[in-house]
């Protein structure tokens, strides 16, 4: 944990993204069960298109966290296998 420790931070913000994409996979859920039941029964025009580009914008969202965490995930990654290299010699 000790080499892990610089990247607290990177770390915290990886788990951060990781909780708002699972939390955006389950709002397109309920998007589309509201879409379903209220909208499209109740024939509400300006709702739909509110909903479908919200169904349009989620997944662009989530993929640019995507690629944020996995920058993240390759920066703490290699830094922490840096450092585990460094100490070693070191230590040799």
């Amino acid at each position: 944990m000790s080499y892990a420790r610089p990247y607290r931070w990177q770390i915290a913000g990886m788990l951060t993204m990781i909780l708002v994409t699972a939390g955006l996979s389950l709002l397109t859920s309920l998007i589309l069960r509201d879409l379903i039941d209220r909208t499209l029964a109740a024939r509400n025009l300006p709702r739909l298109i509110a909903l479908a580009l919200a169904l349009l914008v989620i997944p662009t969202l989530t993929g640019a966290l995507d690629v944020w965490q996995r920058r993240l995930n390759a920066l703490v990654g290699e830094g922490v296998i840096y450092n585990l290299r460094v100490a070693l010699v070191a230590h040799l």
